[in-house]
C-alpha cells in the first residue's frame, strides 16, 4: 500500500516516516485539495519524482493580469534555464517522491518556487506537470509585489552558481 503525506509546507518528518509521496499546497485557499490525487498520480505510477500542478494546462480564467504576466515571465526563465517544457513555474501546489523530497534543498528564504525547481531538475529528478484548478484568493494578501523580481532573481543566480 502506498503512503501519501500532505504537508503545508514542512516535509522532513514525513519523509522520515516513509511516505511514498509528499504533496503540498499553499494555504491561501487558491488551490483545491481535491486535486491532490491527480498531483501525486505520476509519482505513485513511477513516472515522476517531482510534479508541478499547473494552473495553465486547462486554461486558468481568474488570475489577475499582472500575476499572469509575471508568472509567464518567470516560467519562461525557468524553461530557458532548464531546457524543460513547463507552463507554471510559480505554482503553490507540488508533489515529490520520497527521494526527491529528501534531496530537495531550498537555498533562499524569500521564495522557493524557482530555486526548488532548478535544484531538483539539476539533480536529475524526473519531472511532470498536471492540470489543477485555481480560484482567486478571497482573504489575505499575497507577498508578491513589484519588489518580487529584485529578490527572486538573485536567488536564481545563487542557485545556478551552487555546486
Amino acid at each position: 500500500m502506498k503512503r501519501l503525506a500532505v504537508v503545508v509546507p514542512a516535509k522532513d518528518e514525513e519523509v522520515e516516516r516513509g511516505a511514498d509521496a509528499v504533496a503540498y499546497l499553499d494555504a491561501d485557499l487558491e488551490y483545491y485539495p481535491e486535486d491532490i490525487p491527480r498531483l501525486v498520480e505520476p509519482i505513485l505510477a513511477g513516472r515522476a519524482d517531482y510534479v508541478l500542478g499547473s494552473r495553465f494546462l486547462d486554461g486558468v480564467r481568474e488570475m489577475k493580469l499582472y500575476r499572469r504576466i509575471g508568472n509567464h515571465a518567470f516560467t519562461l526563465l525557468l524553461v530557458l534555464l532548464t531546457r524543460r517544457r513547463m507552463t507554471d513555474g510559480q505554482t503553490g501546489m507540488r508533489a515529490f517522491s520520497r527521494e526527491a523530497a529528501a534531496a530537495a534543498k531550498i537555498s533562499h528564504d524569500y521564495n522557493y518556487a524557482q530555486v526548488l525547481t532548478l535544484d531538483l531538475l539539476r539533480k536529475g529528478c524526473a519531472f511532470e506537470e498536471v492540470p489543477i484548478r485555481y480560484r482567486l484568493r478571497e482573504h489575505g494578501a499575497s507577498f508578491i509585489s513589484w519588489r518580487y523580481p529584485a529578490k527572486v532573481l538573485p536567488a536564481i543566480w545563487r542557485e545556478l552558481r551552487a555546486p
